[in-house]
């Protein structure tokens, strides 16, 4: 399969970007299984074009069209730092409460998805 993205040289170690949602939970001092099924599910589980496209790791967008990041790093950080600020650090501290304000035309099913996504980690 060919693809435009250059092959990592041998030796050099690239974080998934599973790795990079845990790391960047802990600089905001938030548990990382919320992100990260959060993650999943808006991304189709890191497939979505939002994803490969344009970095964007949870699903963020303005008036419904994805928002673009630079980086892999530059959406993790944004993801993070959003959830961090505008739901950890404003009391939305558990799936239902974060559903409702994160996706809330549809805040029963995206918490049930959520939900079993966290489910599914915890079973590795």
């Amino acid at each position: 399969m060919e693809t435009d993205k250059p092959e990592p040289a041998e030796g050099i170690y690239t974080p998934s970007v599973q790795e990079m949602i845990v790391r960047a939970c802990r600089e905001h001092d938030i548990e990382p299984d919320i992100p990260l099924a959060i993650a999943r599910l808006e991304t189709g589980n890191f497939t979505s074009a939002a994803f490969t496209e344009c970095n964007n790791v949870g699903g963020m967008s303005v008036d419904e069209v994805p928002i673009t990041y630079d980086s892999l790093e530059d959406g993790v950080d944004a993801f993070v730092g959003n959830l961090a600020r505008n739901y950890f650090g404003k009391g939305y501290d558990d799936v239902e409460k974060i559903s409702k304000k994160y996706c809330p035309v549809n805040a029963e099913a995206w918490a049930e998805a959520v939900q079993e996504l966290m489910r599914e980690e915890n079973e590795l």
